[in-house]
């Protein structure tokens, strides 16, 4: 007996022991072990969270652990969001067990039912259902007030429109008098949004759902998934008489171009937000359409469809693609494309993935929204230089410009042999002074050919506004196009990723001139030395920040001083594939908080 005490004493000091240092992820986890043992709960939550989802480490094991520190911690609510999203990624029905008892254990066995019902139906599964059937039976279970006895309906209503169309379809099935009350409150489905991607949408079900209106217009429709039966879908629109709408979203549809532009007269007139995707239409017969059918659009989307064939109005530009900084088109073609219809409500235009999309294609579309703040362009072909020099002559009120290159296929705008120009033809003095309407949102991505002359010129008059600036994947950006300008003062994101020609003092000289900094993202970088972590440190104000991918060539005492300076902060520390010790990368995740611990 004696020696079975000392042999458990001594397993125990062995367990329980402070761990060394750490050299490995299992050593990272076996601290985390130590500190749930010593029930320092909210650093081994931090750690197990953390070797969990970012490192990919033990992911069962460690959510488990991560469900019994928030326990310990009562934060029993977020226990069981992490029991169902680990059931969403596994076959096992331990999960929807493990969230049931949580349940249980609060006497709430009617929440209880509802979390084993979502789970397939197996032996622990309707043991535990039992068990929570009878402890509703039961007088101590925690009894459900209807708030329909409780809440004016005013009040009643309020709530369930912060439901989105799903859940409000499942409240349905709650009791009869819910059904009643909400299949007959019309104001509850007049937004209907259809996002799963993999479903089927009948038009049986669009047709139900419109015929709870009554006389209450349908003001948001939004399809997320692909339609074969475009058709059915405009003519039902047009049938329930939906000429108020204000937002229509459809993400990909297969429709009669014909009748789609018959159903958008009638139904556009009010149209505040359009965003079509798919190739049954065109751009161009989209961008002519609107200014008759759509006069008060203020939001355009459009994703994954062609341009015309041939537009004899864009014949004389089609040659020139601006290709040098400060290039313009002749002065027959721009006088063209000023005389096409106006929109003169856009306030934001998105093109995303335009196949045949060129630079006097770009510029007949965007000289059209005069009044535009936001424009994004994704995948595009035209490169960023023939864009600069369409932004210089249109949309002088722009302020968000988002754009990234199409990486997949060639692009029609590359430095190449430019056509033949008279002399008086070229070239206009390449700058950008926004001095009413200052740029305040950049997001330039994947280019090759931004360079520190054009980022300067395009940010002249700009920089002490600007509040987000994203130049990933920029490789011939350098220090001296990044700070020619003033200091960027007000820069709130600063998104550096893959930005290879910067060196550490360019970088900490940009950090330390933007003081109100939040976002910062310096992954994939060579230049992370103490300057550039010690400067982070001084940012008061930054919640995220990533280093994945870098090469940090950074001491323990400079880490550890950053950590201890951003700890209340800081909300998201990416290392992901970085060269720091496992020891410091243990002292991140036990530092700093994840979530609410």
């Amino acid at each position: 007996m004696a020696t079975l005490c000392f042999v458990s004493q001594y397993l125990s000091s062995i367990i329980h022991s402070p761990p060394q240092q750490c050299q490995s992820l299992q050593d990272i986890y076996s601290t985390a072990k130590y500190l749930w043992h010593e029930q320092r709960y909210s650093e081994a939550y931090r750690i197990f969270h953390a070797l969990g989802e970012q490192q990919q480490y033990k992911t069962s094991t460690c959510a488990w652990y991560q469900i019994q520190c928030l326990l310990a911690l009562n934060h029993w609510h977020q226990a069981v969001l992490v029991c169902l999203d680990q059931a969403k990624n596994s076959a096992s029905d331990q999960w929807y067990l493990m969230a049931a008892d949580i349940y249980m254990n609060r006497c709430d066995y009617t929440l209880a039912w509802e979390t084993l019902n979502r789970a397939p139906d197996t032996a622990s599964i309707l043991d535990a259902k039992r068990l929570a059937y009878e402890g509703i039976q039961h007088a101590s279970c925690v009894r459900r007030n209807d708030i329909l006895d409780k809440l004016p309906y005013d009040v009643a209503i309020q709530v369930f429109l912060c439901l989105d169309l799903p859940s409000l379809v499942r409240c349905t099935r709650v009791s009869k008098r819910w059904r009643q009350y909400l299949v007959y409150s019309p104001q509850l489905w007049n937004e209907l949004e259809f996002s799963k991607q993999a479903a089927n949408l009948p038009i049986s079900t669009i047709n139900a759902y419109l015929s709870r209106l009554g006389k209450m217009p349908l003001t948001k429709l939004v399809i997320g998934h692909q339609q074969s039966d475009g058709d059915g879908i405009l003519m039902a629109l047009a049938q329930r008489q939906c000429y108020r709408l204000k937002t229509l979203i459809i993400s990909d549809m297969i429709c009669t171009p014909a009748l789609f532009f018959n159903a958008l007269e009638y139904i556009g007139s009010t149209l505040d937000k359009l965003h079509w995707g798919g190739v049954s239409l065109r751009l161009n017969d989209i961008i002519d359409t609107l200014p008759q059918m759509c006069p008060q659009l203020k939001h355009l989307t459009v994703q994954d469809c062609f341009t015309s064939l041939h537009d004899a109005r864009l014949h004389n530009g089609a040659a020139y693609r601006l290709e040098y900084f400060g290039d313009r088109f002749p002065t027959t073609f721009t006088k063209i494309i000023e005389d096409l219809s106006l929109l003169p409500h856009i306030e934001s235009l998105e093109l995303t993935g335009i196949h045949g999309l060129t630079a006097s294609y770009l510029a007949s579309i965007v000289v059209r929204c005069p009044d535009m703040r936001k424009l994004v362009l994704n995948r595009c072909l035209v490169n960023i230089i023939p864009v600069f020099n369409i932004l210089q002559v249109c949309c002088p009120k722009l302020q968000h410009l988002e754009y990234e290159r199409n990486r997949y296929c060639q692009q029609f705008d590359q430095y190449q042999a430019a056509p033949s120009r008279q002399p008086n033809e070229k070239i206009h003095g390449p700058l950008f002074y926004k001095s009413y309407y200052p740029w305040k949102h950049v997001k330039i991505h994947l280019t090759h050919m931004l360079t520190d002359s054009a980022i300067k010129h395009f940010l002249h008059g700009s920089a002490s506004s600007l509040e987000t600036l994203d130049l990933r994947g920029n490789t011939l950006i350098s220090d001296q196009g990044l700070l020619s300008n003033m200091p960027m003062k007000n820069l709130k994101s600063l998104f550096l990723r893959e930005c290879y020609s910067l060196t550490s003092k360019g970088v900490s000289t940009l950090l330390s001139q933007s003081p109100l900094l939040e976002h910062v993202n310096l992954s994939h970088l060579v230049i992370i030395n103490d300057a550039v972590l010690r400067q982070l440190a001084s940012c008061q104000k930054l919640q995220t920040l990533d280093l994945s991918y870098a090469n940090l060539t950074v001491s323990e005492e400079t880490f550890r001083y950053f950590i201890d300076q951003r700890l209340h902060t800081l909300k998201s520390l990416a290392l992901d594939a970085t060269n720091i010790s496992k020891e410091l990368l243990c002292y991140s995740m036990m530092k700093l908080k994840s979530g609410t611990v």
